[in-house]
């Protein structure tokens, strides 16, 4: 079996992890002589101070401790090393010294990674999701886990058991069938809402995109793929003014997310898609103010879509092994659990 994918590393210039901002912090805090050498620090006291949850102080007092700042103190937690040259007390209160942390985009900038890794393991089974295990993998607060799958939820990846716990659902060939047949019922609706007010140099690109995608399909990765699905499936729908129908649809796209998944996951396998061509047909019959037809392409999109994701699905759980995050843990029965 071969093993999926690793993500990819995080570009230059991200925000820094909570964690790294509470260790430059006490860093700063102990050179400058606001804790007495001995002085004991607690998770919960940070915790509570920075308005966070403990597993990033948790990681914190262990690079502290790494670099000579903090030693263990049994299960008291940590004390300030007594060999640190002795700093310059300052004068401002302690609960004072830190800046607030940058919190602001921690949500987005851990949505698709998380959305990513629950579309591939609903390939191989039902999940229970733990918020506070979420929240350490990726070094955010719990508010920020739970905005997140919040946000999953909405987009029907995601669902509470009656505890109001999160599960995510298998992604069984009886669910995939479902979510397309439902797609194919609202997409073309909504393709014909939107073709009212599309502006026609937005098709003009999505069309000249869509050309020179055929041109060089050998060289197209899975990002390249989702761009293009979302440019039809998810940006051209949206010119629509039925925002009830928008909505409601949005609660099908589950899939969505899935696809890049997979394309990254099997396309050694499978090669080149066929739908960049399936999307070029709607768009010219757009082009071509054939509204009826763009439809009826749309549909048989779909169809044709679902056959090629069922394929995906059966290679991917039968040939790619899986190896769990700490946040998802297997459950038989999800909705119970």
């Amino acid at each position: 079996m071969v093993t999926i994918p690793q993500r990819e590393a995080e570009p230059p210039g991200r925000t820094r992890h909570l964690h790294e901002q509470i260790q430059a912090a006490l860093t700063q805090e102990i050179e400058n002589g606001a804790f007495e050498k001995g002085e004991h620090l607690t998770e919960e006291m940070i915790a509570e101070r920075f308005g966070v949850s403990r597993g990033p102080v948790r990681k914190a007092f262990q690079k502290l401790e790494d670099a000579g700042f903090l030693t263990r103190s049994g299960s008291r937690g940590m004390v300030v090393a007594e060999d640190r040259k002795p700093g310059k007390a300052m004068q401002a209160p302690v609960a004072s010294l830190a800046q607030p942390l940058d919190n602001s985009a921690s949500w987005e900038a851990i949505y698709a990674d998380v959305a990513g890794a629950a579309s591939v393991h609903a390939v191989y089974g039902h999940w229970r999701v733990v918020e506070t295990e979420l929240a350490n993998h990726y070094d955010v607060g719990r508010t920020v886990a739970r905005e997140v799958l919040a946000r999953l939820e909405h987009r029907g990846i995601l669902r509470k058991s009656p505890r109001y716990r999160w599960y995510l659902p298998k992604m069984t060939f009886e669910r995939t069938k479902n979510l397309y047949e439902m797609r194919a019922l609202l997409e073309p609706v909504a393709l014909r809402n939107a073709a009212q007010a599309v502006p026609r140099h937005v098709l003009v690109d999505m069309e000249a995109e869509l050309s020179a995608a055929l041109g060089s399909a050998h060289q197209l990765t899975s990002a390249d793929y989702d761009r293009l699905e979302r440019r039809l499936h998810v940006e051209l729908l949206a010119y629509g003014r039925n925002d009830l129908l928008y909505e409601t649809l949005a609660h099908f796209h589950a899939l969505m997310v899935t696809n890049v998944s997979l394309y990254r996951a099997t396309h050694s396998q499978f090669g080149e898609e066929p739908f960049p061509h399936e999307h070029h047909a709607i768009i010219r019959a757009l082009l071509d103010d054939d509204h009826s037809g763009a439809a009826r392409l749309m549909e048989a999109h779909m169809d044709a879509s679902l056959s090629r994701i069922t394929e995906r699905l059966t290679y991917m759980a039968d040939k790619i092994e899986l190896a769990p995050l700490s946040f998802f843990h297997p459950v038989d029965d999800p909705a119970n659990s």
